[in-house]
């Protein structure tokens, strides 16, 4: 029997039949969330009226709808943190188009309530994906590039994810599309509101500001499916740019200068152009070009100065 309450929130933007997916996997659990917070941040009121007309669900979990005319990822977590409920003792995000497997919110729960000591304050489950395979995948490891490792952060800011499924372990990146905190940490951390539109490594910036003071943990049987919808995402370009404006910017705000960590930084900037390039990515290539011009123009257009 457990007696932790769990409560989940979910910021949305014009994807309705991607949260209505979540949502049936989310009735599915063979442990059922207390809580669920919708910020929405559409154009329509589309999912404020599935919500609200959706009373099969309402009566096995707690709705809470939100609506937030601003579309940052950012905000909308700290706008739902705000609405949690008092009773609650876990606090879950999940992006709209994930699926969860049917006991995912079990496993979370099981290794939180073993946990009699409260050593861990934050958790991620494993996500589901097809692996990615390439000839040229040395070299992400040669230019400290982001890949599939030990769940821990290289020394230029950027995180790998978890790469062994069969055992429970210490990670330092918590995955957005997937993340459970202990409530009492909202008390000293909330994610950064600086960061505007996309948003890109929310998620890096929370695991690693947190991490320097907590343990987290990286559970492969708490499972979801994280399907990527295709709605409201950056054509390439934008999305490369706001990429290097970010990843600058969380670099300065969360890295000692070291000269071994500076040179890992301006090492891994080249490598991601120098890639780009060597796979014919050159609308990458133009993006991050345009985002590194951005920043030493001091122009960002990425985050609110």
């Amino acid at each position: 029997m457990f007696f932790l309450n769990i409560s989940i929130i979910i910021p949305t933007l014009n994807r309705l039949v991607d949260l209505q997916k979540f949502i049936s996997s989310l009735e599915e659990q063979t442990y059922l969330a207390n809580e669920l917070i919708i910020v929405d941040q559409s154009d329509n009121d589309l999912t404020k009226e599935f919500i609200t007309n959706y009373s099969n669900l309402q009566k096995k979990i707690n709705v809470k709808y939100l609506y937030s005319p601003e579309k940052s990822l950012t905000k909308a977590r700290n706008f739902g943190i705000k609405h949690i409920g008092e009773s609650c003792d876990l606090v879950a995000f999940f992006d709209d188009d994930v699926i969860l497997n049917s006991d995912y919110l079990s496993e979370i729960i099981n290794f939180f309530e073993n946990d009699k000591q409260m050593v861990y304050k934050a958790a991620t489950g494993y996500i589901q994906r097809k692996k990615w395979k390439s000839k040229i995948s040395f070299l992400f490891k040669l230019f400290f590039l982001q890949e599939e490792k030990d769940g821990k952060f290289k020394i230029n800011g950027l995180p790998t994810y978890p790469e062994n499924k069969s055992k429970i372990y210490s990670v330092e990146f918590f995955s957005g599309c997937n993340m459970i905190f202990r409530k009492e940490i909202f008390n000293e951390f909330s994610f950064d509101n600086r960061l505007k539109k996309y948003c890109y490594m929310e998620d890096a910036d929370f695991s690693f500001r947190l991490t320097r003071k907590y343990k987290g943990v990286f559970i492969p049987t708490a499972i979801c499916i994280h399907n990527q919808s295709t709605i409201n995402r950056l054509k390439f370009k934008e999305l490369t740019s706001f990429f290097i404006q970010n990843y600058v910017y969380l670099f300065k705000k969360n890295i000692k200068k070291t000269p071994a960590n500076i040179f890992a930084f301006i090492w891994s900037i080249f490598g991601l152009i120098f890639i780009s390039l060597l796979t014919f990515k050159f609308r990458k290539v133009a993006g991050y070009f345009s985002g590194l011009l951005k920043v030493f123009l001091k122009r960002e257009d990425s985050f609110d100065r």
